[in-house]
């Protein structure tokens, strides 16, 4: 059912679905925070093109919270394309871990989790596709 005054489907968004969004509201507003404490310490590791990066992704996954908030397919398809970029990331950073030969037989872990987790993501989201309008 659509609320035609704030463009939402509260009551058919998925439980999931609102969880991501939270998930991806605290991560906007945690890299926020940090850039701003960042700066008011004086951080040398916070160069310009960081802070500019961050910043983006940020906007970016403003985007995709507000999409997902009101089911658009759009903002589907970016968490889908965002996910997927995660996974190829993990990937890169698993196999250079494993190149280097690594004495800490758990780093691989995280990765797989990580891969895992995103896979999962990207799973649900195309199987879902039909939900969102």
């Amino acid at each position: 059912m659509m609320d035609e005054a704030s463009g939402s489907n509260a009551g058919s968004r998925p439980g999931c679905v609102t969880a991501y969004v939270v998930l991806a509201a605290i991560g906007v507003l945690g890299a926020i925070f940090w850039i701003a404490l960042s700066l008011t310490l004086k951080n040398p590791g916070l160069t310009n093109s960081l802070a500019a990066y961050i910043l983006v992704i940020s906007a970016v996954n403003l985007a995709i919270i507000v999409g997902l908030w009101r089911m658009r397919n759009w903002a589907r398809a970016l968490v889908m394309v965002s996910q997927g970029l995660s996974i190829l990331a993990e990937l890169l950073w698993l196999f250079r871990v494993i190149g280097s030969g690594s004495e800490n037989p758990f780093a691989p872990i995280g990765s797989l989790i990580g891969i895992g987790v995103s896979g999962y993501i990207v799973w649900w989201f195309h199987k879902n596709r039909q939900r969102f309008a």
